[in-house]
């Protein structure tokens, strides 16, 4: 039998291809091609209130993932990249995209149960950071972040077996102890709680909650003593703790090139005496963000440690562009134009602070030295009585102002601000002795001078000031005449 196949007509012809188009177009539309799981679509965002290079590290892992949907990694990281600029549900609709592509990632599970964790969702938390743990026995922070999650939602069970299992782990003991002594508090063990918050001190004594809670447990004991000593070590360290020892985070913290976090990141170079890193961590803020104010503002004061007056210079005029009342520019950039010797400058820097704040005695202080400079001894004289109205016990103005009526042959008046300035007797009191000698030697009171003098040799000699100890001999050396008056 021959079979014969009919042919088709132009307009069965004209529907079949459209139909074939019609699939082509919807196989390329969709996210997951068939046969494969289905995603959850890719999570609107808005970031218009976000500064113009972070919004392009945003768009470029956004597009990334569109081109690229069912590739995990980079679902991944655009999570991250979301959740660095606590877009958190966008983030968290990005990790479950990712757990979706690759359900043996630990690093996903971790994220998304973290970000779900500041969201205020914690059996969901629960839950991913279980799954973490789950897939890497070995990732502690997994661990301590469930423990904590578990004594949070009064479940001392699950905390307690978590934390125990945490105090061979020396980035996490002190945590795991502290959390150990809370479950034994709650459950009515003060003994055990005090042995669990003394062991944490001993791995990291500047640990403010433990400090509070042992203050707590002792006064539970009736010993007021020791609670009044934790209390004071409470209100030392406040809120501290050991560092948390976490690559993910890290890593996530690292994505962050907002000029909030260069200048988280640069005060704690700042603090450890890194300033030039610090600088240039801020230079990256400012270039990120140029109308943070607080980011120029860290440079004016940076720059002025570094004596780099030029760089100082440029962010003060930002930041007074930004803003032209804010005192503390002004005040900062008027010591830097007193150090360079040009106290002109400096007298108009320092008006402008008094300006908007007319009782800042550090600007009424300062504007009396730059005047002293300028040989303009009345305005100097005013102003440094306007400082010491404001702070009368302020050593440091009284005996500006003591030496400036000496040597405007106020002397009675002089010596009533110059003995203020030596009091109360600390590790300064030895500096104003011996300076006040100086300068009522100066002002031809040598016989006047000698009793401060011989009485800041004793002073250094008790304090161990053995520099000044050594000018403070050589003057007196020098003193062994008579008065030249």
């Amino acid at each position: 039998m021959t079979v014969t196949q009919r042919s088709k007509s132009p307009r069965a012809l004209v529907i079949i291809g459209f139909l074939v188009v019609t699939v082509v177009v919807v196989y390329f539309l969709r996210e997951s091609p068939p046969g494969t799981t289905e995603l959850p679509p890719l999570p609107a965002i808005g970031i218009d209130e976000f500064a113009a290079p972070i919004q392009k590290q945003i768009r470029t892992a956004y597009q990334a993932v569109k081109q690229a949907p069912e590739d995990a990694d980079l679902n991944r990281k655009l999570g991250m990249v979301l959740h660095a600029y606590k877009l958190d549900a966008a983030a968290i609709d990005s990790y479950q995209r990712t757990r979706l592509l690759d359900p043996g990632s630990y690093e996903a599970a971790y994220y998304l149960g973290i970000a779900q964790l500041q969201s205020g969702n914690d059996s969901a938390a629960t839950e991913h950071l279980r799954s973490a743990l789950a897939l890497n026995p070995d990732y502690q922070p997994a661990r301590l972040r469930l423990a904590d999650l578990h004594l949070k939602n009064d479940q001392p069970e699950e905390a307690g077996r978590l934390y125990t299992a945490l105090l061979d782990s020396p980035a996490d003991a002190a945590r795991a102890h502290y959390g150990l002594g809370q479950i034994a508090s709650r459950s009515g063990d003060t003994a055990t709680a005090i042995i669990h918050y003394q062991e944490a001190l001993q791995l990291f004594e500047p640990f403010g909650p433990v400090h509070y809670a042992l203050a707590l447990a002792y006064r539970n004991q009736g010993d007021t003593q020791a609670a009044g000593e934790h209390m004071e070590r409470y209100r030392q360290y406040q809120k501290n703790g050991p560092p948390y020892n976490d690559p993910l985070l890290e890593a996530l913290d690292e994505l962050d090139i907002s000029a909030r976090a260069a200048i988280r990141r640069a005060r704690q170079l700042f603090e450890s005496g890194r300033y030039p890193e610090a600088a240039q961590l801020l230079e990256e803020a400012v270039t990120v963000d140029p109308q943070s104010v607080e980011a120029h503002m860290k440079l004016v004061r940076l720059y002025r440690l570094l004596g780099d007056f030029e760089q100082q210079q440029q962010h003060y005029r930002a930041v007074v562009e930004l803003d032209p009342d804010l005192s503390a520019a002004h005040l900062l950039y008027g010591r830097s134009l007193g150090d360079a010797g040009r106290f002109q400058e400096a007298v108009d820097a320092f008006h402008k602070v008094l300006a908007s704040e007319p009782g800042n005695v550090q600007a009424s202080t300062y504007l009396a030295q730059a005047y002293e400079e300028l040989g303009r001894t009345d305005e100097a004289l005013r102003h440094y009585r306007v400082a010491v109205k404001g702070e009368p016990g302020n050593r440091f103005v009284n005996y500006l102002l003591g030496r400036r009526l000496l040597t405007d042959g106020q002397t009675a008046e002089a010596a009533g601000h110059l003995d203020k300035a030596t009091l109360p007797e600390d590790d300064q009191t030895v500096f104003y002795l011996y300076h006040t000698a100086i300068a009522l030697d100066a002002a031809g009171k040598r016989e006047q001078a000698r009793p401060y003098l011989q009485r800041a040799r004793e002073v250094a000699v008790a304090g161990g000031h053995q520099q000044l100890l050594g000018d403070i001999i050589r003057t007196s050396t020098q003193w062994k005449g008579p008065d030249p008056q």
